[in-house]
């Protein structure tokens, strides 16, 4: 599409849509995983809205259709949730549907792809994740791709100026957020012994220089935390203990070497002792507070999804974007749906701590980041479902 023409982007979106009507239901979503990656160029021009939203639009439709029923519960809340989004939307319509179509697109999910196809739709975003890395890197240089990024975040490393990365999204948080929901997935098959261990272990490495670069504090709280809880996962026998803490030893010691040697290490110990750890959030955190509590209707309703943000500025905590623009009513009522989809299919009825660990993870992430309005929520809760309900050969 870059490098003939936008159009071709419309080719691509017709083929999903021909897709939905007539193949396999989960088929659709192999489309559309790999494809979230590219949202952010997937449309006709730097400034029209992308194609991506218009095709879970047209997906969810066609699906919804094909599908015929549903479980009556999430039906009847998201018919209460889109009665509710459409009193506040003001001309935020676009929003509001894509909102209601990624609804209908994890319900029918949920109830319509097999265990056996949780492989295939981990390995489809993956892929898109790592083919939209690689074009991301040209993000600086390639003049056809950056018209697409108005503010390229950059950084000070070794005394060179260069660019926090950030795949093929704005900021190099959200870029983040995806790695770690590939890195940990990939992990699940890896030490579930599905799949193919070169290319998964390729595309975890992959993921991991990838999200070293953003300089994100938020991926190295996160990919601590991942690198632990996999540890203690495989600390079950004396074999798996020695192994394991070898295995981490090796590791640390070559990220050492990289991350000294390229700079990280420096630049990212520079950016950790910053005056304000937060990046300035703590003071819009505040800021959002005293006018979410000032304000009762703000409180229980919301502004609405067709307000502007408070002072122009994200409140940069799904949390606190959920109040502001829903309310607690609405608030709880867009949570108890999405809780309620994801419910209604359990695969795996004795869950553990493995299972439950990527959500613990992602409600960490977004605790420092926008996320309600945007097209990856719901395609998150997704991956976070089949986390949820992932069989094990050889239990992690």
């Amino acid at each position: 599409g870059l490098l003939i023409s936008p159009y071709v982007f419309l080719i691509v979106a017709g083929c999903t849509i021909v897709v939905s009507l007539s193949s396999k239901i989960e088929n659709t979503y192999y489309h559309l995983l790999f494809l979230l990656p590219f949202s952010v160029i997937f449309k006709l021009g730097p400034e029209s809205t992308s194609l991506f939203a218009y095709l879970m639009i047209a997906t969810g439709v066609v699906l919804l259709l094909r599908k015929g029923s549903v479980p009556v519960v999430p039906i009847i809340l998201l018919i209460l949730f889109a009665l509710y989004a459409m009193i506040g939307m003001g001309g935020n319509y676009t929003t509001v549907v894509k909102m209601l179509a990624g609804i209908a697109l994890l319900c029918i999910f949920v109830t319509s792809v097999p265990s056996t196809e949780f492989k295939n739709h981990i390995m489809a975003f993956g892929l898109g994740m790592l083919g939209s890395s690689i074009i991301g890197t040209l993000k600086d240089t390639w003049d056809r791709l950056t018209v697409y990024f108005s503010d390229i975040d950059y950084i000070f490393v070794n005394d060179e100026h260069t660019f926090r990365f950030s795949g093929l999204n704005y900021d190099p948080n959200y870029h983040s957020i995806a790695v770690i929901f590939v890195m940990f997935l990939c992990l699940r098959l890896f030490f579930n012994k599905e799949g193919n261990r070169v290319l998964l272990g390729g595309l975890i490495t992959a993921m991991l220089i990838f999200g070293f670069i953003t300089y994100s504090k938020m991926f190295l709280l996160l990919v601590l935390l991942l690198g632990v809880i996999f540890m203690l996962s495989r600390m079950k026998t004396l074999n798996q203990f020695i192994i394991t803490l070898f295995g981490t030893a090796v590791i640390l010691m070559l990220f050492y070497f990289w991350a000294n040697s390229s700079g990280y290490l420096d630049t990212i110990l520079r950016r950790l002792s910053e005056d304000d750890i937060s990046t300035g959030r703590f003071e819009i955190w505040d800021s959002y507070f005293k006018y979410i509590w000032s304000s009762p209707k703000t409180l229980l309703f919301g502004d609405g999804l067709g307000s502007p943000y408070y002072l122009s500025r994200g409140p940069h905590n799904a949390y606190i974007e959920l109040i502001f623009l829903l309310g607690i009513v609405g608030g709880t009522l867009l949570v108890v749906t999405i809780a309620s989809i994801i419910g209604s299919v359990k695969y795996v009825e004795r869950r553990t701590f493995m299972d439950w660990a990527l959500v613990l993870l992602f409600l960490i992430m977004i605790a420092t980041l926008g996320i309600v309005t945007m097209n990856d929520l719901m395609f998150y809760c997704m991956l976070l479902w089949i986390s949820l309900n992932m069989r094990k050969r050889d239990a992690v």
